[in-house]
């Protein structure tokens, strides 16, 4: 007589079941840790982008409006920017266009403008320019674009119309010596997030093309 036997199914132990859980708890946290890491890295690179994309703009703009207009004041003062744009503006550079229209690049509560000054014929007084919008840009600011600007400075060389100065031979021997403006521009992404306060410093010089007698 043949005796069957049957074998009993046999499931997971206690301990097999305590490390295929542990096992998958720790695949789990690496890949969600993985998954946050990548997560904030997107979002640093996407603030970081957008700060290089704007202030880039602004900064070209800066240097094409250089490039292509006199410059008015070599040596621009506190009192002078504050004389042609407002009593709040202490840094500028200011430039003469071809249609006889002043246009300045300046900063206030860390937005940096483009103004466009209609002034009388020697330049002596110009019209209030912030009530009016058609004359002024935005540029950067943390209200529009969330970029706020930390620091903008203009260096001219020379400090003076080398032209108009040629009588000063010992300071300026070469009295064509063509303007430069190196422009300095430190900005920062305007956010409460910690992961996307990036900054960033830029820096360029550029020389006018037009230089008159």
């Amino acid at each position: 007589m043949i005796k069957i036997i049957k074998k009993q199914k046999e499931g997971f132990s206690l301990l097999e079941l305590v490390i295929a859980v542990g096992i998958f708890a720790l695949m789990t946290g690496l890949i969600a840790g993985i998954y946050l890491a990548f997560s904030r890295l997107q979002t640093q690179s996407r603030a970081s982008q957008r700060l290089l994309n704007d202030s880039q703009y602004a900064l070209e703009m800066m240097a094409r409006e250089i490039r292509n207009n006199m410059i008015f004041d070599f040596d621009p003062s506190a009192g002078d920017c504050a004389g042609y744009l407002g009593e709040v503006y202490s840094n500028c550079i200011l430039l003469l266009r071809e249609d006889g229209l002043l246009t300045a690049f300046t900063v206030n509560n860390e937005s940096l403008y483009h103004v466009v000054l209609n002034c009388n014929i020697d330049y002596t007084s110009c019209q209030p320019w912030e009530a009016s919008p058609s004359s002024f840009t935005i540029l950067l600011s943390p209200a529009s674009n969330k970029i706020s600007v930390d620091e903008l400075d203009f260096y001219i060389k020379p400090n003076i119309n080398s032209y108009k100065g040629c009588n000063q031979i010992e300071d300026y021997p070469d009295c064509d010596y063509h303007p430069r403006a190196t422009i300095r521009l430190q900005v920062n992404y305007a956010s409460n997030r910690a992961i996307e306060q990036v900054s960033q410093n830029f820096q360029t010089t550029v020389s006018s093309r037009i230089y008159r007698r």
